[in-house]
């Protein structure tokens, strides 16, 4: 909804992804996420992400503003929400999504 709000289509990658701070909650069973601009886009700046790379220089104001409301929205949303917006997952939930061993 937040993102529709906003004109952008979201996309979801399920994997894990074990280089991001969401990845040491998700294995506990902790709800988590992580938003990324331009996973999958060649021309995106993410390739610099976590790397002597990742400066100033590589930051779009435009749509870091952007970034911050929708991520204000979704907070906003999961606040206000009526009841959980995601369940806590049991080990054997993790294990079988390949998160823990």
């Amino acid at each position: 909804e937040a993102a529709a709000a906003s004109g952008l289509t979201l996309r979801t990658f399920r994997p894990l992804m074990p280089n991001s701070d969401h990845a040491n909650f998700a294995r506990r069973g902790i709800p988590a996420l992580r938003l990324v601009a331009g996973f999958d886009e060649p021309d995106s700046r993410l390739r610099y992400l976590l790397t002597p790379a990742d400066t100033l220089d590589k930051i779009a104001p435009a749509e870091l503003k952007l970034a911050a409301l929708l991520t204000a929205e979704i907070v906003l949303k999961a606040l206000t929400a009526d009841g959980p917006v995601a369940a806590h997952k049991t080990a054997d939930e993790l294990r079988a999504a390949g998160h823990v061993q």
